[in-house]
């Protein structure tokens, strides 16, 4: 809703630099018991720290929690914060005050956002995105700050978002020069006004599952167990929705009338929680339209649409504002309005047979009755990838370099890494393919395949090598490869490639397949419903899809969600902002969930304190075993476990279970010389896991000796006679 809002707006500048906008308003009239009140924040901005790096200029901010990354674009600090007030409250201005300011005269231009590649179909060449940017002597951004408003869900609560972008350095090119800011001041002003909700002699359903006629039985089992779960679900048709039999319906298509349906039962019944049960065939579905180069028609699938309900204005939201009946057109002539946040969450099990259907049923009841996320091999997760932009001026593989940020989000699991660099997808004996296979059958909580896509396989390059695919030994990891995993220990999956998620066009497309299989696989999924896009280079991780797979781990691990479809919902809250793009909004759009969105992904149990930084030997002898320790506490009183990384890619296994506050004690002992750093996370009998603790520095400079290898050094040294060097010793 941006656009509407901005256009709503009337802007000013006040003496001494202060910038107010007024006229947010929803016009929803006078209600009674009606409170108003100011919500204040105030921001103090460090001097800037500017450096130079080759032909160009790199600007940091301490304060500020982000960058923008608009293509073709300086590459600037900013500032955000996110306010989130309860449904019913009406934002009548914000107002943003900054402080006095100071400008700096550059010597080396500031560091531009390159232009994003296009993750094209494996085998296709790739495409640079082109993006004008004319040199003008205005400063970027055109203001100090910008918003955005909207309505959705926040820690399972539904909510109104206010996203605020304040932006302490702005660059104008011309004149090669910086205007920073010391400081803002933020004032939104709101009321507080009754909103609606369920009469408690109403039904009240935390999930509802819509589906065909023809799935229905195969879902019985499945609403049992939700059910006995305390998820109070219920199982909806298309024909209950077409014949008016819980409410009046609307819509000028099925898909609308679906969407009706979903917002009626957000309403009267409490419903937060939706699960699609068909595929294209068998569901509606609604296509959106981003314009963002000409080969791509910018058309693609999005159930985004049935989660985005409301507006902040408690409007239905259309996603078709120019009503032309076509749907969420954004970088055309007209662009729709278009609120992106879910209301609800939601995902889909694209099934094409009952089969299918049984299938996804039973592998989600035997996940949660076995509290998958609670058992040891759930701590772990892994990465698949290689150099995904071959040639980038960062020389960074950009596959490997955004699984490192996921396991930097996810501290205190045991990374596993896949990587072209190391081997891992280039070999013969094994293959890439097998040990990815034999990765599955270990077991992983979660798993990363971040590179090139297609319907029907993944592929990455080697380092600088655009002619070679991985993994060995065709080239890639194919749909065919996904439906024969026997695996038992089912991961969530995350995809970065093109068409991943492309359902309507292939029933078996790969982030589908792996959640289909009925002998192993995934047990959820996500990955783009159409072309993909992201950064490269250093660039990766922070902007478009690598941004949002690191953010869907940054909900699971900081936000604590204990549910896929919160992690999903989380992950898109996170990624929207104030200067949203067109490549934004295809991102947001097409990143689609493939699971059961209350699927139980973490208990309702706080995770363990960070562990004690270990304590123990920090120099010592090579093949000897030393003893180390730590201790930790569990908020809740639970027991532990603990788990040490020996800072040589080794791992213990979870050890205990020891009570809170009790000393940890373990022996270690290394192979080869060298300075390793040892750490130790924590995990409570629930599965919930602590980040990793300090390091402990160690360094083992000296070889153990046998006596007769100590008696052969020592002549050696007498007589000046050199040895033969063997396994790491001499002898």
């Amino acid at each position: 809703m941006r656009e509407k809002i901005i256009g709503m707006a009337v802007v000013m500048l006040l003496a001494g630099g202060a910038i107010s906008v007024a006229g947010i308003s929803t016009d929803v009239g006078q209600p009674s018991n009606e409170q108003r009140r100011c919500e204040h924040v105030t921001i103090d901005f460090s001097k800037p720290f500017i450096h130079s790096d080759n032909d160009q200029t790199i600007v940091t901010v301490t304060e500020a929690n982000s960058f923008l990354h608009k293509p073709g674009k300086p590459k600037l600090p900013y500032y955000e914060k996110i306010f989130t007030f309860p449904i019913g409250t009406r934002i009548v201005s914000i107002s943003v005050e900054t402080a006095s300011y100071k400008e700096y005269q550059l010597i080396k231009p500031i560091q531009k956002i390159g232009e994003p590649k296009i993750s094209a179909a494996i085998g296709q060449k790739e495409n640079i995105m082109q993006n004008q940017c004319d040199e003008t002597k205005r400063f970027y951004p055109d203001t100090s700050y910008d918003f955005y408003v909207g309505r959705g869900r926040n820690d399972g609560e539904r909510c109104i978002f206010a996203v605020l972008d304040i932006y302490p350095i702005r660059y104008e090119s011309c004149h090669n020069k910086i205007r920073w800011i010391d400081g803002a001041s933020i004032t939104i002003d709101i009321e507080y006004e009754k909103s609606f909700h369920p009469s408690s002699n109403r039904e009240k359903y935390d999930s509802i599952i819509i589906t065909s006629n023809q799935f229905s039985d195969a879902l019985t089992d499945f609403v049992e167990h939700k059910n006995n779960r305390n998820v109070s679900t219920k199982l909806v048709t298309l024909d209950d929705i077409y014949t008016d039999t819980y409410f009046t319906g609307h819509g000028r298509d099925k898909a609308e009338q679906i969407k009706y349906f979903i917002k009626n039962a957000y309403d009267q019944w409490g419903t937060d929680n939706v699960l699609l049960v068909g595929g294209a065939d068998e569901l509606p579905v609604r296509e959106s339209h981003v314009n963002v180069v000409d080969w791509d028609d910018g058309a693609f699938v999005s159930d985004l649409y049935y989660a985005d309900v409301y507006d902040e204005h408690n409007e239905f939201m259309s996603w078709d504002s120019n009503e032309n009946n076509i749907f969420g057109e954004f970088g055309f002539r007209t662009n729709d309005e278009v609120d992106l946040f879910p209301d609800v969450t939601i995902g889909r099990w694209a099934c094409v047979n009952t089969t299918e259907v049984a299938a996804c049923a039973a592998k989600v009841i035997s996940y949660e009755n076995n509290n998958c996320y609670a058992q040891d091999w759930f701590s772990n997760i892994a990465g698949i990838g290689g150099d995904t932009h071959v040639g980038d001026s960062d020389n960074v593989d950009e596959g490997e370099y955004i699984n490192d940020a996921i396991c930097e989000a996810m501290t205190g699991f045991r990374p596993v890494r896949l990587y072209a660099s190391t081997g891992e997808l280039s070999g013969y004996l094994p293959t890439g393919v097998e040990n990815i296979e034999n990765m599955f059958n270990e077991g992983c909580g979660f798993v990363n395949f971040i590179g090139h896509g297609a319907t029907w396989g993944y592929g990455t390059h080697p380092h600088n090598d655009s002619a070679t695919w991985l993994p060995t030994p065709s080239g890639y990891f194919l749909t065919s490869d996904v439906l024969n995993l026997t695996n038992n220990k089912l991961p969530i999956v995350c995809t970065s490639g093109c068409d991943v998620g492309k359902f309507d066009e292939d029933d078996h497309c790969y982030s589908w397949a792996l959640v289909a299989n009925p002998n192993g696989g995934g047990i959820a999924s996500c990955g783009a419903s159409a072309v993909s896009y992201g950064g490269w280079g250093f660039d990766a991780a922070q902007e478009l899809v690598g941004s949002m797979i690191v953010n869907m781990y940054t909900a699971f691990k900081q936000a604590a969600v204990q549910t896929f479809g919160e992690m999903w919902a989380t992950a898109l809250n996170s990624y929207i902002h104030a200067d949203m793009t067109y490549l934004d909004y295809k991102v947001v759009e097409s990143w689609a969930a493939f699971g059961d969105p209350t699927l139980r992904i973490a208990a309702d149990s706080a995770s363990p304190f960070r562990p004690q930084t270990p304590t123990g030997e920090n120099d010592g002898r090579t093949r000897v075993d030393y003893t180390y320790t730590t201790k930790t506490s569990d908020p809740e009183g639970d027991q532990v476990f603990y788990r040490w990384s020996w800072g040589d890619g080794t791992y213990s296994d979870w050890v205990g279970p020891y009570n809170t506050g009790e000393v940890c004690e373990i022996t270690h002992s290394w192979d080869s010389r060298g300075t390793y750093e040892i750490c130790v996370a924590a995990k409570d009998v629930h599965g919930s896991i602590s980040e990793w603790s300090d390091p402990l520095a160690v360094s083992m400079p000296l070889e153990q000796q046998t006596l007769l290898e100590a008696i052969m050094e020592w002549i050696a040294q007498l007589f000046g006679i050199p040895l033969p060097y063997y396994s790491g010793f001499q002898v």
